[in-house]
């Protein structure tokens, strides 16, 4: 017989908002240090916000990450009941990622980029409701916490991202172990932890608030539709995309311009670990060309 979790002491808002803030000011002191280090000398000057951006971005997920290991070995009964089993050590987990999502928000509108990211300030915004939502209530964060798993893959995503603002060269033995240790992460971790938060929301959809629910099952559908969509982007780019004529390649396997051969994703879209699609780089690129 399953155990009674409605009974659990619930944790005081105010320990969840400690931890969001102290968050958001690591994540902010991330940012700042980067600043001062000096731009990557391997990125060009239009993509250095977005260098320290998913850099930032790659940090929240490898903690992320090794936080849901811990949690969901630790502690099976976040299965049993995904809407009222907690405890600290998840709570503040939430707590954590909740401080991450505002500092990449308020980071992405502070520097001016929300024109270029507005889909991901949507994406954001919805993730924040339901994190804090579940702060708030401390109801449903051990559902939260299984989503997070998908930060398991975006360790790839993101790695993957830096060496293509890096110019890595496509044929690289260690980019193409992450390309094909993305694919497999993709499908074990981000699509098992949809698939079960999906399950999940069906089986105790009668728990759930109304506003809760209807939010939850949008966000479930626009989470298919994105994942299925940006697995389809890397399959294509990753492992279909056409190769440059070998007489348009040095024997050192770069271009005549001793550039590495540009995958044709960076010149067609930046593509994030959420799904959504960036045009800017392009966009800018082709200015300074035609101002020069």
């Amino acid at each position: 017989m399953a155990a009674d979790y409605e009974y659990l002491e619930e944790i005081p808002p105010l320990y969840g908002s400690v931890v969001a803030i102290l968050a958001w000011m690591f994540f902010h002191a991330e940012k700042v240090v980067l600043q001062l280090c000096g731009p990557s000398k391997a990125v060009e000057e239009y993509n250095q916000w977005k260098w320290r951006n998913i850099f930032v971005s790659l940090t929240h997920s490898w903690i992320a990450s090794i936080w849901v290991f811990y949690s969901l070995f630790y502690y099976p009964e976040i299965f049993e009941d995904p809407v009222a089993y907690h405890n600290v050590c998840i709570y503040v987990q939430i707590s954590f990622s909740l401080g991450y999502f505002i500092a990449d928000f308020v980071d992405i509108i502070a520097n001016g980029q929300s024109r270029q990211n507005w889909e991901v300030l949507v994406h954001h915004v919805v993730v924040l409701y339901i994190l804090l939502y579940n702060m708030l209530v401390c109801r449903y964060v051990g559902a939260a916490v299984v989503s997070l798993g998908v930060e398991i893959n975006s360790i790839l995503l993101h790695t993957r991202k830096i060496m293509q603002l890096r110019h890595v060269p496509y044929d690289a033995i260690h980019y193409r172990s992450v390309l094909v240790i993305n694919v497999i992460t993709f499908v074990l971790f981000r699509f098992s932890a949809i698939t079960y938060i999906t399950y999940a929301a069906l089986t105790h959809y009668h728990r759930m608030s109304l506003l809760y629910k209807y939010l939850l099952g949008v966000m479930i559908v626009l989470t298919w539709i994105v994942n299925i969509g940006l697995f389809h982007r890397i399959i294509k780019c990753d492992f279909m995309r056409r190769y440059r004529p070998a007489a348009d390649k040095t024997s050192t396997g770069k271009t005549s311009t001793d550039k590495p051969a540009v995958i044709k994703e960076i010149k067609e879209h930046h593509v994030y670990s959420n799904g959504f699609v960036n045009n800017n780089g392009l966009q800018k690129r082709n200015n300074k060309k035609a101002i020069s």
